[in-house]
């Protein structure tokens, strides 16, 4: 019997920021917020991979 391959794409965006200093306050001010389109690909074995 041969193998079964399979290949899952999984597009999603990544959203990062900064902050002076984190608190536990109920709000944390941050700035240079980033949103970068990310795409992750899972294989059958098991394998990830983040293709930016």
């Amino acid at each position: 019997m041969k193998p079964v391959v399979t290949l899952t794409l999984n597009p999603s965006i990544d959203g990062s920021s900064e902050a002076e200093a984190v608190r536990p306050i109920r709000k944390v001010r941050t700035s240079n917020e980033r949103y970068e389109p990310v795409l992750t690909i899972h294989s059958a074995a098991y394998n990830t991979f983040n293709v930016i």
